[in-house]
């Protein structure tokens, strides 16, 4: 059987969608770390109460990740994730993967993924849409 605690994830973005993506892969049993721009925003509560565990920094939740999953509204979010200072491309461990789940135009994809390849990440562009189906559910078709 797969120890899938060995698994370290990081979830960049704790929306409606992310809070739910983040939250079933803490129930299947790896280990998330959620970070959000707005740490107080009740779509987190989801992902919390599945046992994501909450942390306070991009550094913080990408510590020990062998996974970056990201999803967030624009590119200069983008951006600012993977290139800014105190970021990914500066406090990620080489060889991880990080995986975009924005919809963010191709041109801006290709150049945060080429940034990343330059350092040693690997980087796939996986755009997600999606849409609320009630209180609890959520739709999500990868593109």
């Amino acid at each position: 059987m797969t120890n899938y605690k060995l698994q370290q994830i990081a979830f960049l973005g704790l929306g409606l969608m992310d809070s739910s993506m983040s939250a079933n892969l803490a129930r299947k049993g790896f280990s998330v770390k959620g970070w959000n721009r707005i740490p107080n925003r009740p779509d987190v509560r989801i992902a919390k109460e599945a046992g994501v565990t909450r942390v306070s920094s991009i550094e913080e939740a990408i510590e020990s990740a062998n996974s970056i999953f990201i999803c967030v509204g624009d590119v200069p979010g983008m951006e600012e994730m993977i290139l800014g200072e105190k970021k990914i491309i500066n406090h990620g461990k080489p060889g991880v993967l990080v995986v975009d789940f924005s919809i963010i135009n191709t041109d801006a994809a290709r150049y945060l993924g080429t940034q990343l390849k330059h350092q040693n990440f690997r980087f796939s562009d996986a755009p997600i849409v999606g849409e609320t189906l009630g209180h609890n559910g959520v739709l999500l078709p990868l593109w």
